[in-house]
């Protein structure tokens, strides 16, 4: 029963809307965290919750502007990229993503999918597949 619970909620997981902007910031605690934007999000907005959660918004307002500058430049320069490949991706928990690769962004595939899988909250392991495909459909 348990099982056909769990079939019936990751069935019915709405599919969500594609990341128009994938970027990687540096904290300021020297890691790198995923930065994302998908279609129909606010990209001020999301960059303030961003800041909010690693505690740069009260900090530095600079920052703040600068981080949001690159995403909305991100979004425009990866939004006017030609799209080359889209790739239906399901995770592990049910949800229903779209993974988008535009012109400029198969160069380094592997990275790009480690971007992704961070953002994504995807397991390390299927970095690599998610690669291999795309270079596949390339």
């Amino acid at each position: 029963a348990r099982k056909r619970l769990e079939m019936h909620v990751k069935n019915n997981i709405p599919p969500r809307e594609p990341i128009v902007a994938l970027l990687q910031t540096i904290t300021q605690h020297g890691s790198l965290e995923p930065l994302g934007l998908a279609r129909g999000e606010n990209a001020t907005d999301k960059v303030e919750r961003f800041l909010l959660t690693q505690g740069v918004l009260e900090e530095s307002e600079d920052k703040f502007k600068t981080l949001a500058q690159e995403l909305e430049e991100k979004l425009r320069s990866r939004s006017s990229a030609r799209l080359l490949v889209e790739i239906p991706v399901v995770a592990p928990d049910g949800r229903k993503l779209t993974l988008h690769i535009r012109e400029g962004e198969q160069h380094d595939m592997l990275e790009f999918m480690r971007v992704f899988a961070k953002y994504a909250k995807l397991p390390s392991s299927s970095i690599q597949p998610l690669a291999q495909e795309a270079l596949r459909r390339l």
